[in-house]
């Protein structure tokens, strides 16, 4: 039976995650204990590093001397389970051949989902989006390349999480004000609206950026402008920081901004907030759901994309019109859960020379829901079944391999054969 319900959502947000999930929700529990409240929802504002497998250490960008697996795989292969519903986005320092799949948002673990380079989706009514990676102003308008090319280096590795104005784009057409924006790095000019002296005083290498103009990300603060959200959380530059953005101050249209620390003793890495969603009807309101405008906008600019190599760039078009009404009923006509069927997978790659080249049944599933083909991710191939290989036993009495491969022959023969069958082997043997 369907029903209506607005809740208080408790939601925990944290900054940069590296790797430290364990540590991460070992203190959300702290805050539950303490506040005697339950987590409902874990916000990660990026630098996730979900390393599955070795092999996903070559995919992920920082020095060598700190590459590390980390704890994530546990959670991967379902040893260890989120505390509550985990949501994310990826930062500059990703296993981006995990997050490259899941180009469209996907699971990365049970109950840990990627809102993918971009991504809007709905939870307890609560309308969440988000832009994965940082700016760049070098790769800003190239395609998605990296992860379908046959080679990859090292700089392909780097300038995989580099913000493309492809999904800025994307998100700019949301004509319906988000409740939370996820990012990692900070929209630019957003440190004039808090107590920026402070700021200075804890950061003061900032200095020189702030006066010209180049804290933070010109991507983000285009969408802060345009969207407007009610609540902004990013990450990045390792620091607790808030700010109250107001748009404008006759219609008391504002957005709180709040960055945070990464995950280390001592240091403000999680915040408690309770958000307000909107009336949820059905009986699932818990589940996560595609919203429904953002998927209107995907397929209204598939074809814009691509995943041409440099110096090909993304036609954005100077002129777009906003999803129509009949956009949004076919989109509103389909089934907008997201699934929860979550199964760790083996790590494959598409080409054996590009760290970054994967491919995840989650977004073949996704493309084919909403009827896309795939033009910036690779389908997904299962490995090959692997090769039986005979141990040889030195001391073991030694068989004629001819009588085996007759035994087999014997075994298949064709009804009404085996006649001819037996004059073949005596000519053979002769």
């Amino acid at each position: 039976m369907s029903s209506s319900s607005s809740s208080l959502v408790n939601v925990v947000v944290e900054g940069c995650c590296h790797g430290s999930l364990d540590e991460i929700y070992e203190t959300v529990r702290e805050i539950e204990r303490r506040r005697a409240v339950k987590a409902d929802l874990l916000l990660l504002c990026g630098d996730f590093q979900g390393l599955r497998v070795e092999r996903d250490l070559e995919a992920l960008a920082v020095p060598s001397k700190y590459r590390k697996l980390g704890g994530f795989g546990r959670y991967y292969r379902g040893e260890a389970e989120a505390l509550c519903l985990t949501i994310l986005v990826g930062g500059n320092h990703e296993a981006s051949n995990a997050l490259g799949a899941l180009y469209y948002g996907g699971w990365v673990a049970r109950r840990i989902y990627y809102l993918g380079a971009a991504g809007v989706v709905s939870f307890r009514g609560l309308r969440i989006a988000g832009l994965s990676g940082i700016y760049n102003r070098h790769h800003y308008h190239l395609h998605h390349f990296e992860t379908t090319a046959a080679r990859g280096d090292d700089r392909n590795v780097r300038s995989a999480y580099h913000v493309r104005e492809i999904d800025v784009f994307r998100l700019a057409l949301l004509a319906n004000r988000p409740d939370v924006f996820l990012s990692h790095d900070w929209p630019r000019g957003v440190e004039r609206w808090g107590n920026l002296e402070k700021l200075l005083q804890e950061k003061p290498f900032f200095r020189e950026d702030v006066q010209r103009g180049q804290l933070g990300s010109p991507a983000n603060e285009l969408l802060l402008r345009i969207l407007k959200p009610r609540r902004w959380f990013s990450a990045h530059l390792h620091c607790k920081f808030a700010a109250l953005v107001t748009h404008d101050a006759a219609r008391d249209i504002t957005t709180s901004f709040l960055a945070l620390d990464k995950c280390l003793p001592r240091r403000d890495f999680l915040q408690l907030v309770t958000l307000e969603g909107q009336p949820v009807l059905g009986d699932e309101p818990d589940r996560l759901y595609y919203d429904a405008e953002w998927i209107a906008i995907l397929r209204k600019t598939h074809g814009i994309d691509g995943a041409l190599p440099p110096p090909a760039t993304v036609p954005i078009p100077q002129t777009f019109p906003r999803v129509a009404p009949e956009d949004l009923a076919a989109v509103r006509a389909l089934d907008l859960r997201i699934p929860t069927d979550f199964a760790p997978l083996p790590v494959v790659r598409v080409h054996p020379a590009n760290p970054l080249s994967e491919g995840n049944p989650q977004t073949d599933r996704f493309l084919a829901h909403f009827g896309l083909p795939h033009v910036v991710t690779t389908p997904y191939a299962p490995p090959p079944p692997p090769v039986l290989r005979t141990v040889v036993d030195p001391n073991a009495i030694a068989l004629d391999d001819e009588e085996e491969e007759e035994e087999e022959e014997e075994d298949f023969a064709p009804p009404g054969g085996e006649e001819a069958e037996e004059g073949r082997k005596k000519q053979k043997k002769r």
